[in-house]
């Protein structure tokens, strides 16, 4: 089924941030601030129009279960705290799942690798 996967952070905790799928986002996102009395206060930052959002969806949620922390309300256990390379790494893991061409897997991987020497310069091994 075609939908969105979405990426929101909350305004309160920016390294907080949710991935799911949803025909609308924004009224997701409505959602979860009710559910969570205000608590939460989520922002679509990226939304990619998927056929297989569920598939992607999972395979995410594996790839990045090491960032997986609970919050409160609807939604509560697909929120991960990511560092910013981590988010972009993510975002690129999305456009690449859009796209699916040989540029866009070249350019999302060259990305990876540049991200992850930069990770190991500024996080050396002790």
């Amino acid at each position: 089924m075609n939908r969105y996967l979405y990426i929101m952070r909350d305004k309160a905790r920016p390294h907080d941030v949710k991935i799911g799928i949803s025909v609308d986002p924004a009224a997701r996102a409505l959602e979860i601030k009710s559910s969570t009395n205000g608590k939460i206060k989520p922002v679509v930052v990226a939304k990619y129009w998927l056929r297989d959002a569920e598939q992607i969806e999972r395979a995410i949620h594996q790839r990045y279960r090491a960032h997986s922390i609970t919050r409160i309300g609807s939604g509560k256990t697909e929120w991960f705290r990511m560092r910013t390379t981590v988010f972009v790494q993510l975002r690129l893991w999305c456009i690449w799942a859009k796209q699916r061409t040989q540029e866009a897997i070249l350019a999302c991987a060259l990305v990876f690798m540049a991200l992850w020497l930069l990770s190991l310069i500024l996080n050396p091994a002790k």
